[in-house]
């Protein structure tokens, strides 16, 4: 993700796994939809000061809060791609949500 961050196996995961949700459900490329979720995330990571690995080993109610920013920086980016229907839009955020909340929220538990 840049400066030297080395991603898991498992945050590798979830960037495909969003990724795909944005291809199959907005039709992006492969390559726009990493460069939504990647640049999505990198700029809310910043924003908020916090590592990756910092959000794994963070209090739930943290992990939510920085998802639903991040979810909004990857719908706004959504937006102004490509003039998509509103409702698919909307579909393809709620299965993102989905899948960010479901991954994370036994994080830590382990």
């Amino acid at each position: 993700m840049g400066n030297g961050e080395k991603l898991s196996p498992r945050q590798i995961q979830l960037i495909q796994g969003a990724a795909a949700i944005l291809i199959e459900q907005l039709f992006l490329s492969k390559e726009e939809a990493l460069n939504v979720i990647s640049d999505s995330l990198k700029e809310e990571l910043k924003a908020s000061n916090v590592s990756f690995e910092f959000l794994e080993i963070g209090s739930l109610s943290y992990r939510q809060a920085f998802i639903r920013k991040l979810v909004y920086r990857v719908e706004s980016k959504v937006n102004t791609f490509k003039s998509l229907p509103p409702e698919r839009i909307k579909t393809a955020i709620n299965m993102f949500v989905k899948m960010l909340y479901s991954s994370w929220t036994n994080t830590g538990k382990e």
